[in-house]
């Protein structure tokens, strides 16, 4: 995200905190998370999500950055059957489904022992 181009002096002279800016200076595109979402302050509803280039409500002062999604956390199961897929898959030969289960038992015993879930 680029720094808005405000001049230094109306920037200084506004008194407000660091990456917090007026309306009268919008925000851009390379300012935008990336989703293109923006926080806008006003009266009514305080800090809200606000996309950057849409009209925004008539009593909104201000804006700042927003920070982009964190990445959606693994399902800790599904990621402890995918290693099991892959060590499974390391053997040259296939297993029977009753072998495979009783595999299955003791990669997970072992797994869990380790501090995994």
């Amino acid at each position: 995200m680029s720094e808005p181009s405000i001049g230094a002096q109306a920037k200084s002279s506004s008194g407000l905190q660091e990456n917090v800016f007026s309306i009268a200076y919008p925000p851009t595109k390379e300012q935008a998370n990336s989703k293109g979402y923006v926080l806008y302050w006003n009266k009514a509803y305080g800090w809200h999500k606000g996309v950057f280039s849409l009209p925004r409500q008539p009593d909104v002062t201000h804006w700042t950055y927003l920070p982009d999604d964190l990445p959606a956390e693994e399902d800790p199961l599904a990621l402890r059957d995918a290693r099991f897929a892959e060590w499974l898959g390391s053997f040259p030969i296939g297993f029977d489904p009753p072998i495979e289960a009783l595999l299955k038992m003791g990669f997970v015993g072992g797994y869990q022992y380790r501090g995994q879930p």
